[in-house]
Formats: structure tokens, C-alpha cells, sequence
């Protein structure tokens, strides 16, 4: 599958991000930016890549890139494919937080955590979705939570957004944001199907 998109990272992480990519070799940056893709994108393979404003740290770190994967979906039987959409894992990003059954003291994350990312699947002419999941949204404390899908001209867009505004989660609310935190993985998990368009039928 061809892959094309940006990854922006803003704040002290795009800060951070400036600061290493002035002082490596552009092989260096290939390399880190596939290693900073693989989370969401499985033996990606970069071809070309472009480094937006490299060192000026009043803009957020941004790199458009270009390549390949192996494989974005996989077949079911002849006429059909699966996708589970590419996004960050919700319990990769904070299953750490939440890997105990009880906790005693309150959880200090220390600044708020943003992630947003939209993903672009364009299909071939002969392939639609069976039916696309219904939008998760989830406006509980501490998170503000959506998980959208759109299907539009060949194209299905993902859409997700995860804002946790609080920094530090209560040992009493330990709980409630474990189940929240396991509802959202198993929102993220859902397979999306596509179907072979029959001609004429």
C-alpha cells in the first residue's frame, strides 16, 4: 500500500524534536521518523520526507513523508478485506497507567496529553465498506474523547482525537479511568469490512 501523510508534534515535544534533528544525518532522520511512524504504521518504508522549518522553535515539528507497507488490510476470502484502523493505541499510550488491579495513591501525569490524527484510506474503484462502525465519542473526565469514520468519493477518513486535560487522576477515580481507558481500546479494535462491488448486480 502507498503511504503518504505529515506527523507534527508540538510544545516541548517539537521543541525536543528540533533540537535532534539539527544536530543528525538526514539517513539518521529517515530512520527515526520510521521508528517515530511504526506505532501506527507496521514495516513502514519512507522514500521521500521533508522536514517543514527545521529549527525554529516558535513552529510545531512537522515531517510530510512518502513510502510504502506491505500491507494495509487484510484479505478475508476473495471478496472481501479488513482494516483496523492505524491509529495510536489508546492502551499503548497509557496501558502502563492502568496495568494493576487496585491502586493506593493518585496517578501523576504530569501535563495534559493531546493526540490527533486523521487517516485517509483510498480504496480501489471495486471495493466499498460493508458498514462502517458508528462514532465513539466518550466526554467523561478526564478525557475528551472521538473516534469518527467518514466514507466519501472511494475515500474512508478516520478521524480520532484524545485529550486528557487533567494531570494527575485520583487513586479513588483509578477505577472509572481504567474502564474508560478499556472501552476506548475496544472501540479502537473494530474491524472495518470491505466488500467487492459485483458489476451489474
Amino acid at each position: 500500500a502507498k503511504v503518504t501523510g505529515a506527523l507534527s508534534q508540538f510544545g516541548a515535544y517539537g521543541y525536543e524534536e528540533h533540537e535532534r534533528a539539527s544536530r543528525v544525518t538526514a539517513t539518521e532522520l529517515k530512520r527515526n521518523l520510521e521508528g517515530d511512524l511504526s506505532p501506527w504504521l507496521s514495516g513502514v518504508a519512507t522514500s521521500q520526507f521533508v522536514v517543514q522549518e527545521a529549527g525554529r522553535l516558535d513552529t510545531p515539528f512537522v515531517r510530510n513523508f512518502s513510502g510504502s507497507m506491505a500491507r494495509a488490510a487484510t484479505p478475508q476470502g476473495a471478496d472481501a478485506l479488513s482494516v483496523i484502523p492505524h491509529v495510536l493505541a489508546t492502551s499503548r499510550i497509557l496501558g502502563h497507567l492502568v496495568a494493576k488491579d487496585t491502586r493506593c495513591f493518585d496517578i501523576e501525569l504530569g501535563s495534559a496529553v493531546h493526540y490527533a490524527e486523521t487517516l485517509h484510506y483510498a480504496m480501489p474503484h471495486a471495493w466499498t465498506p460493508k458498514e462502517l462502525p458508528a462514532d465513539f465519542v466518550l466526554p467523561v473526565p478526564p478525557f475528551d474523547y472521538s473516534l469518527r469514520y467518514a466514507w466519501k468519493d472511494r475515500v474512508l477518513t478516520v478521524s480520532r482525537n484524545f485529550h486528557i486535560r487533567a494531570q494527575r487522576i485520583p487513586a479513588q477515580a483509578y477505577q472509572s479511568f481504567r474502564e474508560q481507558i478499556r472501552k476506548i481500546d475496544l472501540a479502537e479494535r473494530r474491524l472495518i469490512e470491505f466488500v467487492r462491488i459485483v458489476e451489474g448486480g
